[in-house]
């Protein structure tokens, strides 16, 4: 019988009514779908009409034909009683039509959004690797250096695989054990050049290294000549294989890309091994030059240099940012070793080797400081990837770019048990982004409005690197409050451009430094003394005197003293404070910061997002530069006094 009409049946039960008509009261009693209560009152109203008719002389059939559709009148009751209910229930039944009507949009918005998520695909159309390998299409073999570096790698590893061969045999010979190889220096032999970069004559193989680089004299010749080469030649591509050429002798081969640019791998996932083989042959000439100063053989060593600063043209001729700061690595390192060699060896520099240097170190300066090019080319490879196209510079995420956006910004392992349950989360989830994420021309303009902004910031100086800070900052914040998606291709591949141009202009400053360096040693060999200051440079050693970002309006400070002189800006305080820095050794970034020098001052508004503070008349307001009071050296060519006294 049931609950809801237990109270109903039971009042039929005691009013002992014609059985017909007692029958069309529990079928209409069943269909009014109302309360118990509601119920109850139904019935004792029906039974009030059965009995009056009864009275009146009409019986039980004449009854049931005059009752009507049960379904009809229960649907009558039903509207009759919902009426008379409390407020309160009105309003609860409004709001769950409400919440209904709200899934069914859902439903229906998921299932649309769902219908152009999967249906979407991609169309792989430019062929970028293709555009970066035909930079070089106008040069001969003849004119391209990384055949040579190829072969200087694989000649060095054979040579230092022979040396190893040789040394455990004597050691046999000597019952010498020599297991522990591996842990031993040696192990740089193979791979690790770069260890030449600090090795010193107090390292316990610095007599067998000499012997190596001797005998490798060569082919030590040939990367300096490869190094002055007009182009690298360096064939860019998606796919690569490793090769045993010789017994321990292995190399990376690298295999032609496909000429459809859909079958290949994005061009952010191009290898560039090529420049950690550049860095260590920066190395072993950077070793190599310490040789010669000690034979007192300057054009070997001038040649050495040379070849660095070739490879660092080379590197920085290439366009990515990574190949823009091994360049800019080579040249500051270059600058410094410079610096140290001058102090240490200042006899053998000639007047013209000096000159020479200063001109190849102008040539690798003119050169674009950063390179945006390239990144922006990887960025629109991407976006080419993920996006549909609609022909108009538009387009909307992908279901295979979702994948790729989400293995790149950090995804579970391929082919495991969370790769798994990851991937079918994102279908799932995924038609949501085409309502979260930006389309693909946002990310398009917001991309390359930072790159704009870093290039205008590159041009128009450090006073300005301000912006990209509030830039990185704001892009920060777009993720943190789900502005952007965590896939958003702007966030995974806008490079960190603060860092990036503060390095640069560091960079420009420290080879302005040795330039006028050069230009103080060539101007001594002219006259016999150093200049009294930097204006007796102008114009006949240098184009003008070298300004100080850092304290903008005055020049880079010039101090001689009984042992030699300085050359220093103010460092990221701002102020001059005699030419005294802390150990750079220690916190050197502290006082080269161009960033911390000029910071803008930035106030969050009600939306959370950063915003740059202004003064009446429209302009960014600075910081007070919160670095420690110390100047940044640049130049010391300050000799160390001999011992007093004699016998």
């Amino acid at each position: 019988m049931g609950y809801p009409n237990r109270i109903a049946f039971d009042l039929l039960d005691s009013a002992d009514l014609p059985s017909e008509v007692d029958a069309l009261i529990r079928a209409t009693v069943k269909r009014s779908k109302l309360w118990a209560s509601e119920r109850g009152e139904i019935v004792r109203e029906l039974i009030a009409h059965t009995q009056d008719a009864i009275e009146a002389g009409r019986t039980g059939e004449e009854i049931a034909e005059t009752f009507g559709d049960p379904k009809r009148i229960a649907k009558l009751m039903r509207r009759s009683m919902k009426g008379k209910r409390p407020v309160y229930w009105r309003a609860y039944r409004n709001m769950k039509r409400a919440m209904g009507v709200m899934v069914l949009v859902l439903i229906v918005g998921y299932g649309s959004l769902a219908v152009r998520f999967y249906l979407g695909k991609p169309e792989v159309k430019r062929n970028y690797i293709a555009e970066l390998n035909a930079r070089d299409d106008g040069y001969s073999e003849d004119q391209k250096a990384w055949g040579v570096y190829q072969e200087a790698d694989i000649a060095w590893q054979r040579h230092t695989l022979e040396a190893r061969k040789r040394q455990r045999a004597q050691a046999q010979e000597r019952e010498m054990d020599r297991s522990d190889d591996v842990d031993r220096p040696w192990a740089w032999y193979h791979a690790g050049l770069d260890r030449l970069g600090s090795m010193t004559p107090e390292h316990p193989d610095y007599l067998e290294v000499v012997g190596l680089l001797r005998a490798f004299e060569p082919w030590i010749a040939r990367i300096r000549e490869a190094a002055q080469r007009p182009a690298l030649g360096v064939l860019y591509s998606d796919r690569s294989e490793e090769v045993e050429i010789e017994d321990g002798i292995k190399v990376v081969r690298v295999l032609p890309p496909s000429d459809d640019p859909a079958a290949q791998r994005a061009l952010a996932e191009v290898l560039l091994f090529n420049f950690s083989v550049m860095r260590r042959f920066t190395y072993m000439l950077k070793f190599d030059t310490q040789l010669a100063l000690e034979s007192g053989d300057s054009q070997r060593a001038r040649a050495n240099l040379l070849g660095q600063l070739g490879l660092a043209k080379q590197s920085k001729q290439q366009g990515f940012l990574i190949s823009d700061l091994v360049g800019i690595a080579i040249l500051d390192r270059l600058g410094q070793d410079l610096n140290e060699m001058l102090l240490a060896y200042p006899d053998p520099w000639t007047r013209d080797q000096l000159v020479a240097l200063a001109h190849a170190i102008s040539t690798v300066q003119s050169l674009p400081a950063l390179g945006f090019k390239t990144e922006a080319m990887m960025f629109d490879d991407m976006l080419q990837r993920v996006y549909t196209d609609d022909g108009h510079g538009n387009g909307r995420l992908t279901r295979d770019g979702l994948f790729v956006l989400s293995g790149i910004g950090g995804g579970s392992f391929e082919g495991g048990p969370e790769f798994r349950v990851e991937r079918a989360i994102q279908s799932l989830t995924g038609p949501m982004t085409l309502v979260m994420m930006e389309d693909r021309k946002t990310q398009y303009d917001s991309y390359h409005r930072m790159m704009d902004t870093a290039r205008r910031v590159l041009e128009g100086g450090p006073e300005s690197i301000g912006y990209l800070s509030y830039l990185d900052g704001l892009s920060k914040a777009r993720v943190e409050q789900r502005l952007s998606s965590n896939y958003s291709p702007v966030d995974l591949f806008m490079p960190a451009m603060t860092k990036a141009v503060d390095r640069a202009f560091q960079s420009q400053l420290s080879t302005q430094a040795t330039m006028t360096m050069l230009a103080i040693e060539i101007y001594q060999r002219d006259h016999g003394q150093l200049p009294e200051s930097l204006d007796q440079l102008a114009p006949r050693y240098l184009p003008s005197v070298p300004q100080d970002p850092f304290n903008p309006g005055f020049p880079l400070q010039y101090v001689v003293g009984e042992t030699g002189y300085i050359v220093y800006s103010a460092g990221a305080d701002g102020d001059l404070d005699g030419g005294v820095q802390i150990d750079p050794e220690v916190d050197r970034r502290s006082f080269r910061s161009l960033s911390r020098r000029f910071s803008f001052e930035i106030e969050h508004g009600d939306d959370g997002m950063p915003k740059i503070v202004r003064d009446a008349k429209g302009l960014a307001i600075l910081l007070e530069p919160d670095a420690p009071d110390s100047d940044w050296v640049l130049i010391d060519m300050r000799r160390a006094p001999g011992p007093t006294g004699s016998d």
